[in-house]
């Protein structure tokens, strides 16, 4: 005699497949999934299950990680092994699509955060050099001439906001390059 639950499981692992068959996935899929999958798991406990428990944890792991909850999805995948009682291949390929979304996180998101502090730095450096190359020459210039009046000092005040400028673009490059590395590790610990 077949188990009431064993139909709803292969739905419910005919959606996922659907979803990770799609090469964007639809977030809102990812919800209608989810709500199904707690539906399930009102209406059966791991007991009632038994031997296919594992499935139900397997599912939820996959829909965590495609909602980027990498490390619930780690969890119920340990679950769905230890229940399984071994490692199995639906479990070993998602373990896999874990490590590869992992480095991916390691290597661009992390590297993105610094690289948007060096920018920074980067152009209050080039405010900063231009702003004082100007207003050096412009006062030489002006120096050198006999003529020059009081009121054509108040013009170079521009150049003394835009050296000002560099210099505030370029504290806060530091400042970002800086705090880059404390939100490379928040980013890191969600892992």
């Amino acid at each position: 005699m077949r188990k009431p639950y064993v139909k709803d499981l292969r739905v419910l692992d005919g959606q996922l497949k659907g979803l990770l068959d799609d090469e964007i996935v639809d977030r809102s899929e990812v919800g209608v999934l989810q709500d199904r999958i707690n539906s399930f798991s009102d209406s059966y406990t791991d007991e009632d299950l038994g031997e296919h428990a594992y499935k139900l944890y397997e599912i939820q792991a996959y829909a965590l990680f495609l909602k980027d909850d990498i490390k619930n999805a780690e969890k119920f995948l340990s679950d769905a092994i230890s229940l399984r009682g071994r490692n199995y291949y639906e479990a070993s390929v998602l373990s896999r699509f874990i490590e590869d979304k992992k480095i991916y996180i390691q290597k661009y998101v992390v590297n993105q955060v610094k690289h948007h502090g060096k920018v920074e730095i980067l152009k209050g450096l080039a405010w900063f050099i231009v702003a004082t190359i100007i207003t050096s020459v412009s006062y030489a210039w002006a120096g050198s001439r006999a003529e020059s009046s009081a009121d054509g000092e108040s013009s170079y005040y521009v150049f003394w906001g835009a050296m000002l400028f560099g210099l505030y673009t370029l504290g806060r490059g530091i400042y970002l390059y800086a705090s880059s590395y404390a939100k490379a590790k928040q980013i890191l610990d969600r892992l």
